[in-house]
């Protein structure tokens, strides 16, 4: 955008994809899901015996987990390490990382120079129910909000810029009539609406909500069980992890940014918290 931003207005919308409470009730865990949260967070070789029981705590079957292994095992994802034992393949190093550093995802963000991504998409027909919810989801995940019939926009901010967006977004399900396009210079009047489109005191209620609702969790497991404070760790962790992906990656211009790194501390320690736990109980459930 050329010439200096107008000033950012106190916003007055519901904010799009905003953190609160977790939620254990989260999309249901596979046993691949299971095999590579286990074998990353104990980093060395688990037993199949060890997994199914670890599988059991969530209600899945050994023959479920057995299947799941041969699968991850036909895809590369893991290598037996001896008899009925397994891993993290070595070629797996990339998927590893993507898995141990979710956090990775929030240093995306970038300078904002005051302009924006557009997508237009009257062209879309809303008459096909699923091509229309995917389409709205993958607008919905990476922080598009509504400007104008049919256009939704989201700040400029994110390393890759239009084209990243553009190509992360059809890989999303945008569908593909809509148009992605760069916007260099909205008017004052629109970029003060566009910047109302974000609630920010939302966001930051919602982000101190989550992070308050980790740190109980976390007391809560000191109380629980073995078995049960092994698979709330888990099954907790993974919820907020999934549950802030959806951030929208705001800039500080509209998002409270600092409440936002606050929250990533949290979950990292949730995760060590959770780390041993596990560990505990893989140590005390081994053949």
């Amino acid at each position: 955008m050329s010439g200096n931003k107008p000033a950012v207005p106190a916003a007055s919308a519901p904010a799009r994809a905003r953190p609160g409470p977790v939620a254990r009730a989260a999309a249901p865990i596979t046993a691949e899901d299971l095999v590579l949260n286990l074998l990353l967070g104990h980093g060395g070789s688990l037993s199949v015996q060890a997994l199914c029981r670890a599988g059991a705590l969530f209600g899945i079957r050994a023959g479920t987990i057995r299947v799941g292994l041969t699968r991850l095992l036909r895809q590369g994802k893991i290598t037996s390490t001896g008899r009925a034992s397994y891993a993290f393949a070595p070629g797996a190093s990339a998927l590893s990382r993507r898995l141990e550093d979710w956090s990775r995802h929030f240093d995306r963000p970038r300078a904002w120079n005051g302009q924006w991504i557009g997508i237009h998409d009257a062209a879309v027909a809303r008459s096909d129910k699923v091509v229309w919810r995917r389409h709205t989801l993958a607008m919905s995940l990476r922080g598009f909000a509504s400007l104008a019939p049919r256009l939704h926009v989201r700040p400029d901010n994110l390393a890759g810029g239009v084209a990243g967006a553009r190509d992360e977004l059809r890989a999303l399900g945008l569908a593909p009539q809509a148009i992605v396009f760069g916007i260099e210079a909205l008017d004052p009047q629109q970029h003060a609406r566009a910047c109302r489109l974000w609630d920010r005191a939302g966001m930051l209620r919602g982000y101190r909500a989550l992070r308050a609702s980790l740190a109980s969790h976390a007391r809560a497991l000191r109380r629980l069980p073995p078995d049960e404070a092994a698979r709330d760790s888990l099954l907790v962790g993974r919820a907020a992890i999934a549950q802030f992906l959806r951030d929208p990656l705001l800039p500080p211009e509209l998002a409270p940014v600092a409440a936002r790194e606050e929250l990533v501390a949290a979950i990292r320690d949730y995760q060590r918290t959770a780390r041993r736990i596990w560990m505990a109980w893989l140590a005390a459930n081994a053949p």
